[in-house]
């Protein structure tokens, strides 16, 4: 199965929820079916040597003879998130090698995510399902979940259903989510396109952060950093990819030696993890979410276009 959506959209928050299912019933020991065990495997960290059995092996802890067995016998569910973010140089053998299991292993079962535009139906005869933006109930019953506050839900509500324009950038989860905690910290403005929105809702990150910590770190200069670090990312590989420290180390260095920052490459991803906006899964870091990178990227590009003229 491939499963298909735009950024925002829920595409790793679906295969999380699934894998975590499968495990619970697992577990169960009231469970009568048999439960396939769920690998969930984030393809943006794999580096550019290992390849899809050897990091499941690695996963579940047991020899790639054995896991072999078990995708014979249909004993494993495979979730391969985020097709589109893995590096340049693996993204041909990763589709080859995803070919070669579903050929190989027709009781395997493997569910694949990635952006519509990453996708150019190599998996033929394998099922595609595109998850849809939001309908107004939808909408209504997300803002029930997460927004407590009665009047802001209104607003927001009105003005999706009432503003056409807005309501196709803010029917996705990310997006309505971050809408939600703009409005409710900047005064029930509702900002006029996705970047704006994005853009709010950092600087809401921000201003949490620096009411939090007691040291005097300039939150612009860790703003710098980050558009610098989402903009050299994905211009050498084109997508939100894991990092070694030593390689994300040296692209940060290089930066703050070439300017007045009174920061190290250890103190800024200090802060860029407290800030929920770099993660670091298995000593890799990267963006938690590819459209944070994206808006870091646009923002470093628009700063150096600036520049230039």
């Amino acid at each position: 199965m491939v499963v298909l959506g735009e950024p925002g959209m829920g595409k790793s928050t679906t295969m999380q929820y699934m894998a975590y299912n499968d495990a619970k019933d697992l577990l169960s020991t009231n469970s009568n079916n048999i439960t396939r065990i769920p690998i969930y495997l984030e393809l943006k960290l794999f580096s550019k040597s290992e390849t899809i059995i050897e990091v499941a092996s690695h996963k579940v802890g047991i020899e790639e003879e054995r896991l072999l067995d078990y995708f014979t016998k249909g004993k494993i569910t495979l979730f391969l998130d985020g097709l589109n973010e893995v590096f340049i140089e693996i993204r041909k053998s990763i589709r080859i090698e995803i070919q070669k299991l579903i050929a190989k292993y027709p009781k395997l079962a493997i569910i694949v995510t990635t952006r519509p535009l990453a996708y150019a139906n190599e998996f033929k005869e394998t099922p595609v399902f595109v998850l849809q933006r939001m309908e107004d109930e939808q909408v209504k019953e997300f803002l029930l979940k997460n927004c407590s506050h009665v009047p802001t839900r209104a607003l927001i509500f009105n003005e999706v259903t009432a503003n056409i324009r807005l309501g196709k950038i803010v029917r996705v989860p990310l997006l309505l989510k971050m809408l939600i905690n703009v409005v409710l910290n900047n005064k029930g403005i509702i900002p006029a396109n996705k970047t704006l929105i994005i853009k709010r809702f950092i600087q809401n990150l921000y201003d949490r952060e620096t009411k939090k910590i007691t040291s005097d770190i300039d939150f612009r200069i860790i703003h710098r950093l980050l558009c610098f670090v989402g903009y050299k990312t994905r211009n050498i590989n084109g997508s939100n990819v894991g990092w070694r420290m030593e390689e994300l180390e040296a692209i940060i260095e290089r930066r703050i030696e070439g300017s007045r920052f009174k920061i190290n490459a250890y103190e800024f991803l200090d802060y860029a993890m407290d800030l929920n906006i770099i993660v670091n899964d298995e000593n890799k870091y990267s963006f938690i979410h590819e459209l944070y990178q994206e808006y870091y990227a646009s923002e470093e590009m628009f700063r150096e276009s600036a520049v230039i003229k």
